[in-house]
């Protein structure tokens, strides 16, 4: 059931404020100077000033005690980006030995901070409660609407734009569903300011809380109360204990477009958050599905063996229709494919062994095949959900976790219920570690696809002991992302895919480490991707679904930072040339890496999920003056024409335009300019051609942002046009 959401973030002024104490709460200030990172952490972060955190200690506000603990700050080791500066700040309590640690980094690069809290007791005895941690706690200037999106929850609406308007004295609550980070919920928000506003993010892949309260605490207009963290935590720590918590950053931005403080955002992230393999950042690739489909049960490659993959690879390679990387989703392993006894991958996880029947070498001969053909290979996991009859669960019952907090008790039939595996327990995350690097290497995997199909909320908060409410979360994901670092440190060159039942868990301390290559289960409906895409990329550059039809609609549908090409084990089994998808392959590849730069929603940011309607996006790059326009005129659609204004180009500038021809079925579509143009700003003055022989032609960004009429004559049809500044 969704959660019904309430709220978002809130955000200062762009560049033009500072922390300092008011009372008992964190203030941002509008100042007239211009706003710096390192001199708002000097302030915010000081001796005996209230920080932009707080939590409850034996019942008593952060407020009230920081200021009289013991205070350090000490400068980090530098960090391999030249842009990025550390610093830990720490607070002791004198009583109790309660060490607070609050780590900002400072990037000079966005002018934009980050800092995450940890929390270690050094004395002896058990701490009082700790509670209410939140890693952001905040007042700014209220200056406009509170921008955000959903999660996915399995819709064509799924990440949809939302946005709402404070008044004094209410309050916006967002959060996740289920206990992985973006389900139904992104954890990340916008807050207009008159010059500007800020994007926040949460880096937390489990339960996060955030709540928006418009105050009145400013001469000029009221402020947003801001505060996000643990949703769940109520825990004393034990002698020696320690634990992390949520991190959090906030990018400032300028501008009259909501899309300017969204674009800084993607920008932050790809320079910042992106993650890396053998120490660059990683080009997302372009896949062919290994997947193998006849009659039931042939699903979910249910079928597939290691003679149809190899040959499969071998003849894409012979014909030159194979891209960068190879993609074998579930199913691989041990009794996935035994439908005769009950089984199919679902209820199969925690059998992390390949299928001996199917692949009686292993999936080692698969990548060998990939790789002699210039390819990688992409394997499909799920280390942390076990079935309760599996391997995994048999051999360790004591680090299995059950959903009703009883002791895991194995079973011998294959009832489709799963545990999920303690990675708080040290012993556990450190088997986990060993038994998925050792099959990574034995199988030559390239491309790791981890997945996550379970809300682990009732795993984790039944199993907490008495008095330690949270804990058992806090430890998990701790350990979820020293399992990932471990994978990464051992295997550098390894790229990771982050996919939680399709884009789940699209928190920043997520995505640092993987690549989203499957951002919504619900993928069959092609207009539901288009909206995924239209929607994700207003916050998230990198974010992949997949395809397979010719059709110019269908393909121009599934447009992303990368693509899954699912042509099936034989190759082009729903494709009608060979020439057709390797044309496909090279229009992608040419592509993909504008979803890197500048993107713009032309068609608003309201529901565009409805069959009567156009849908139209621009993917602007200012790295070399080009972009691109895609248009959808859906199948109920009764318009033939439509109004774009592009956004982002030099309105004193001409551009040169060119319609794209359809790649793999040629046919004919117009476009019609939406006014009468001036003459200074159209060459020639001729505002109607047709593809594929139609004209280049030139405007002046002016003319692009004042209208640009499209026409598409026949129902569910697209156009791609491209623009590049002369």
């Amino acid at each position: 059931m969704r959660k019904k959401m309430t709220a978002v973030l809130g955000c200062l002024l762009a560049g033009l404020f500072f922390a300092q104490t008011l009372g008992a709460q964190a203030v941002l200030r509008q100042d007239t100077d211009e706003w710096d990172c390192g001199r708002w952490a000097e302030s915010a972060f000081a001796r005996g000033k209230v920080p932009p955190f707080s939590f409850t200690y034996g019942g008593v506000p952060s407020a009230k005690l920081l200021p009289r603990w013991r205070f350090s700050k000490a400068a980090c080791a530098q960090s391999k980006h030249p842009n990025e500066t550390l610093t830990a700040y720490t607070w002791t309590d004198p009583g109790t030995g309660l060490q607070v640690e609050c780590r900002v980094k400072r990037f000079s690069d966005w002018n934009a901070a980050e800092w995450v809290l940890s929390f270690r007791n050094t004395s002896g005895a058990d701490t009082p409660p700790l509670a209410e941690v939140r890693t952001l706690d905040l007042v700014q200037p209220a200056g406009g609407t509170v921008f955000y999106a959903d999660g996915p929850y399995f819709s064509a609406a799924d990440f949809c734009s939302r946005d709402t308007l404070l008044t004094s004295g209410q309050t916006l609550h967002l959060e996740p569903d289920g206990g992985r980070s973006s389900s139904h919920t992104m954890p990340y928000f916008n807050v207009r300011t008159p010059a500007g506003g800020i994007v926040y993010g949460i880096g937390w892949t489990g339960s996060w809380t955030a709540d928006i309260t418009r105050t009145d605490v400013s001469r000029r207009g009221g402020g947003f109360q801001i505060k996000a963290g643990l949703r769940d935590f109520d825990a004393y720590l034990r002698p020696g204990e320690e634990i992390r918590v949520a991190a959090v950053f906030l990018v400032p931005w300028e501008g009259e477009d909501r899309m300017d403080g969204q674009n800084r955002l993607r920008r932050f992230i790809l320079a910042h958050h992106h993650p890396e393999a053998s120490g660059r950042p990683v080009e997302v690739p372009i896949f062919s599905g290994l997947d193998h489909h006849g009659p039931w049960p042939c699903d979910e490659f249910v079928c597939l063996t290691d003679y149809l993959a190899i040959a499969s690879i071998r003849q894409q390679a012979r014909l030159g229709t194979n891209a960068d990387v190879f993609w074998i989703d579930a199913g691989w392993f041990d009794r996935a494919g035994d439908y005769k006894n009950g089984y199919w991958w679902h209820n199969a996880v925690g059998n992390w062994t390949p299928d001996r029947q199917r692949f009686p070498d292993g999936i080692a001969p698969v990548a060998d095949a990939a790789h002699e053909a210039g390819s990688k290979l992409l394997l499909w996991y799920e280390p942390e959900r076990a079935n309760v009859d599996s391997d995994w669960a048999h051999a360790h019952p004591e680090w299995m976790l059950a959903a009703s907090g009883a002791p895991a008790v194995p079973l011998d039939e294959p009832v489709d219920s799963a545990f999920i595996v303690n990675l708080g327990n040290p012993a556990a995350l450190e088997w986990v570690c060993n038994e998925i690097l050792q099959s990574i290497t034995d199988n030559k995997v390239d491309v790791y696809r981890q997945d996550f199909n379970i809300m682990p909320e009732p795993f984790w908060l039944n199993n907490d002991e008495p008095g330690r409410r949270g804990m058992t979360e806090v430890k998990y994901i701790a350990g979820l992302y020293r399992y990932l670092d471990f994978l990464h440190e051992q295997l550098p060159h390894l790229i990771m895919d982050n996919c939680a039942g399709g884009g789940r868990r699209l928190d920043f301390e997520m995505i640092s480490r993987a690549i989203t290559l499957w951002r919504s289960d619900y993928s069959n409906y092609i207009d539901g991707k288009q909206c995924h895409g239209y929607y994700l990329n207003q916050w998230l550059p990198v974010n992949c679904t997949c395809g397979a039809s010719m059709n110019p609609y269908d393909y121009r549908s599934i447009l992303a930072a990368g693509v899954n090409f699912t042509w099936g084990a034989l190759g082009g089994y729903s494709s009608p040339s060979i020439e057709g998808e390797k044309a496909l392959i090279r229009q992608f590849r040419g592509l993909k890496d504008y979803f890197l730069e500048d993107f713009y929603p032309l068609s608003g940011y309201g529901d565009i999920t409805g069959a009567d309607q156009w849908m139209a996006y621009q993917l602007d790059r200012p790295s070399d003056g080009t972009g691109i326009v895609v248009a959808f005129r859906r199948k109920e659609s009764p318009d033939s024409t439509y109004t774009v204004q592009l956004l982002g180009l030099d309105p004193d500038a001409t551009y040169r335009l060119s319609y794209d021809p359809d790649v793999a079925t040629p046919g004919r579509t117009q476009i019609r300019l939406g006014h009468k143009p001036d003459p200074a700003l159209l060459i020639p003055d001729e505002g109607v051609w047709t593809q594929p022989a139609g004209p280049t032609f030139e405007m002046t960004g002016r003319a692009l942002a004042d209208g640009l009429l499209l026409t598409l004559p026949d129902r569910r049809s697209s156009l791609l046009l491209r623009y590049s500044r002369k």
